[in-house]
């Protein structure tokens, strides 16, 4: 797994980090990469059989929405 810190308050994104294992288990998760850079968002990498199951789980989700009537 990678893990990208941004060049300053690498203390505090590793902190937050942390806080974000202990509550949602995160780092335990199928994932490939971790990338805290920007101050405002994270981008988790997903393996790619993680993906082919997000992609999945969408998919019967949108088609659950049209199903139900609604409008996309």
């Amino acid at each position: 797994m990678t893990i990208k810190l941004p060049e300053t308050n690498e203390a505090l994104t590793l902190a937050t980090l942390a806080a974000l294992d202990r509550k949602n288990g995160l780092l335990s998760r199928d994932i490939t990469s971790v990338d805290m850079r920007l101050p405002d968002r994270m981008a988790i990498g997903l393996s790619e059989e993680a993906a082919k199951a997000h992609q999945e789980t969408m998919r019967e989700r949108y088609k659950a929405r049209i199903a139900g009537g609604a409008q996309i």
